[in-house]
């Protein structure tokens, strides 16, 4: 978390003091405020009066919302993946290019937003990670290992949240240690893919291939795996 002259420490403390007991501390109101490409991730913003204010391409990854006022707010291009959204009223808001994978929307207002489509089930969304052009020459390295190159993040701490790979082609893809959850692999054929220590906690792994998949310690907790195929995977030290 990162603050500035317009949201600060102070302001924040005060907050979570008020979360705690309604008589002290006092409540985050930032009315029309301009935080624009404010990192906040993990912040506590619960019942915040967030009223037309500008969030567009803030980090607001895994905050807390629930039962926040952000009509008429402007989140473009912010990342809310992960986030508590329960509760909270997001009237008229600006939606445009938003990431929600994750996020919990229970009962949330969402009347009015702006720009907001449901994407595609289909349609591969990639990040600054996995790009498309490294998802393509893997699909040519595949075809000839002569052309191309194999899809390696090995080491990278490589953090695919957010991305779209329903029906991939991961075959023999390098993902050790990627953190991978939460993310749509349905149909995803990941046959002797490399996943050692991968977090793949609520992940959609329904009809994926990970047969010869090399699994081990990966997490795999909450994962949906209806008719998946983990025929000679090495699921050695795996956490369901």
């Amino acid at each position: 978390m990162k603050f500035n002259k317009t949201f600060t420490q102070e302001m924040y403390n005060n907050h979570l003091a008020w979360l705690k007991s309604a008589s002290k501390g006092e409540r985050l109101s930032l009315i029309n405020a301009d935080l624009t490409g404010i990192d906040l991730y993990g912040a506590n913003l619960q019942n915040a009066t967030l009223t037309g204010i500008n969030l567009s391409g803030a980090n607001l990854r895994d905050t807390i919302l629930t039962g926040s006022r952000l009509m008429d707010a402007n989140l473009s291009g912010a990342d809310l993946i992960g986030s508590n959204l329960n509760w909270a009223n997001l009237a008229g808001a600006n939606l445009d290019k938003v990431s929600l994978t994750g996020a919990k929307l229970t009962m949330t207002t969402l009347a009015g937003v702006k720009n907001y489509t449901i994407r595609e089930e289909n349609a591969l969304e990639f990040n600054k990670v996995l790009t498309q052009k490294m998802y393509d020459a893997h699909q040519e390295w595949l075809k000839d290992s002569s052309k191309g190159e194999r899809l390696s993040l090995v080491g990278v701490n490589a953090d695919l949240r957010g991305t779209n790979l329903v029906n991939a082609n991961l075959e023999d893809a390098m993902l050790n240690g990627s953190d991978l959850s939460g993310v749509n692999l349905k149909g995803a054929n990941l046959t002797n893919a490399n996943l050692n220590w991968a977090d793949l906690s609520g992940a959609n792994l329904i009809r994926a291939n990970l047969s010869c998949a090399d699994l081990r310690n990966a997490d795999l907790k909450g994962v949906h795996l209806t008719e998946v195929d983990f025929t000679n995977a090495n699921l050695a030290g795996t956490k369901f």
